[in-house]
């Protein structure tokens, strides 16, 4: 099995938490978004980095020695934060495990199931996935033929497409240095003026990649953190003494 790198994206504003503070240094039962983030992907893999946005954060993270840091000045968006760490992986082939800063609820075990599909399917690009009975607000698994061919965000969704209850929850396994390239094809969101990471999937279909997914029935870890109503949500689902 390939070398396996966990990349944790941890730049964004969050600006409706409306607090000076940085989204991912928010609280969950006592600990911090980003250092439980850091805990489950430590369970699985030795490498990790971190792409922060702001120097609070970057001085927060200085206590994980072993761990890299990629600064990401200007906020254009997921994609861009993943293509701000290629350097990292010029000639080092591997896989990528992409997992937000803002999804506490994520634990070891589950990332430990999706790495081991991922790496059973030998799939190009796979996606974790949730199902929920209310899919409102998330992005929608869009399949042809048992592959993932879009992911199809609530705004865009069309009536049949807002049926799906299949969404996704943002963690990923890129394989290096493929991954790069469809980065540099993701175009700008002309709305929020950003890069949307979502938007690889697309590339990646039509270029005939193998993309599938997995869905978990443990679905609380779909949960991320843009408000202060979901960080009280999160403290109600938070299980304490889940590897």
């Amino acid at each position: 099995m390939s070398a396996l790198t966990a990349i944790i994206l941890a730049a964004g504003k969050g600006t409706r938490m409306k607090s000076d503070l940085p989204k991912v240094l928010h609280k969950v039962s006592g600990l911090t978004m980003i250092d439980r983030v850091a805990e489950s992907c430590m369970k699985v893999t030795g490498d990790i980095v971190f792409v922060v946005g702001s120097r609070r954060l970057k001085s927060h993270l200085k206590k994980y020695k072993k761990c890299r840091m990629v600064f990401q000045m200007k906020k254009l968006g997921t994609a861009d934060a993943l293509l701000k760490t290629e350097k990292l992986f010029k000639g080092k082939p591997g896989r990528i495990l992409v997992v937000p800063g803002d999804a506490p609820l994520v634990t070891g075990n589950i990332l430990r199931k999706f790495i081991s599909f991922d790496g059973n399917s030998s799939n190009d690009i796979s996606i974790l996935t949730a199902v929920l009975k209310n899919p409102s607000g998330y992005g929608r698994i869009i399949k042809k033929r048992s592959l993932v061919s879009e992911i199809r965000e609530e705004l865009d969704a069309s009536p049949s497409e807002k049926k799906i209850k299949t969404v996704n929850g943002g963690i990923y396994i890129f394989r290096s240095p493929e991954i790069f390239s469809l980065l540099k094809k993701v175009p700008l969101n002309p709305v929020k003026k950003e890069y949307y990471l979502t938007d690889v999937v697309k590339i990646a279909g039509r270029r005939g990649l193998k993309v599938k997914n997995l869905s978990l029935k443990e679905s609380s870890f779909i949960i991320g953190i843009n408000s202060k109503e979901d960080l009280a949500e999160a403290e109600k689902l938070f299980k304490p003494n889940v590897l």
